[in-house]
């Protein structure tokens, strides 16, 4: 095939994402850094990989199961594994749809908790290595002590090197309460299972616009691993611990661009306010936004 017929066919397939100017060459630029995109972005790279089975490695794979044998298998054959997963677009990988079982919440509930297949668990685990630093620069600065619960800093197989963050969670909630009369607390009621793909496929776009087709990849693993359902995330795993926050970066700007004071620690929110009546009103904010 002649290089002309090539980009005729990439045109073809990319035409309704282009603007088009009076200058053709802009088209052929922008269809060269799309290509260049594509090839890079919709595959598994090698230090996601590695970074994915380190961390399966030191705190295994799921919160509420027992490590899965197979996973022996995949080390002692690393390599071929790794090549295999770094072969193929992420969407034509072989996602399997997760285990899942109920698992009791306190006296008088149960939430839904899954746990994924060894190679399903390495490619989500290397999605949200891939996303994480964009997550990160997306959400409100540590710094501002809003947001503390799980901020990327990975090492040595960790997404959260730093910490919890809990102990800063609570500290800077007395220290709000002692400056306040009044409080506000919230919650997302089964938080994880009630995010929908395209929202995670929304918030990563909206981090870093160039990661659209990583984007569109992970909203395709997530369809797979709920064997075709748009809601929910896996429960378990600790790469939805960041996946999570991707989605409540909006949440956190909505809250301080109307000028509450607050605090959250995942699906956890704390408002403080001398006006019980502006908390009423952060309230009924929080709802409206989220339903």
């Amino acid at each position: 095939m002649k290089g002309w017929e090539f980009l005729a066919q990439v045109f073809t397939c990319l035409s309704s994402k282009l603007v088009f100017s009076t200058d053709g060459c802009d088209v052929f630029k922008y269809l060269a850094l799309r290509i260049a995109w594509g090839a890079i972005l919709t595959k598994l790279t090698e230090d996601s990989l590695d970074f994915a089975r380190r961390h399966l490695e030191r705190f295994e794979d799921s919160d509420f199961f027992p490590r899965l044998p197979a996973y022996q298998a995949v080390w002692a054959d690393w390599e071929n594994v790794r090549d295999r997963l770094m072969s193929s677009n992420v969407k034509k990988l072989p996602i399997v749809p997760a285990d899942s079982m109920p698992v009791a919440k306190g006296k008088c509930s149960y939430r839904i908790v899954h746990q994924l297949d060894p190679l399903t668990c390495l490619t989500y685990t290397a999605l949200a290595y891939r996303v994480g630093p964009v997550i990160e620069a997306a959400r409100v600065p540590a710094s501002q002590g809003v947001a503390f619960s799980n901020r990327f800093s990975p090492l040595d197989g960790a997404f959260f090197s730093s910490g919890t963050g809990y102990d800063e969670y609570k500290e800077k909630s007395r220290q709000l309460a002692n400056n306040h009369e009044f409080a506000a607390t919230a919650d997302i009621s089964d938080f994880f299972n009630q995010i929908y793909s395209h929202r995670v496929r929304g918030s990563i776009e909206a981090a870093d616009p160039r990661l659209d087709e990583v984007a569109q990849d992970f909203e395709s693993v997530i369809h797979s691993i709920n064997a075709g359902a748009s809601k929910g995330i896996p429960v378990g795993p600790n790469a939805s611990n960041l996946i999570s926050e991707a989605v409540l970066i909006d949440v956190d700007q909505l809250l301080i661009r109307n000028g509450f004071k607050h605090v959250r620690y995942v699906d956890d929110i704390r408002m403080f306010d001398n006006d019980k009546y502006s908390l009423q009103y952060a309230i009924e904010l929080l709802s409206i936004y989220l339903y």
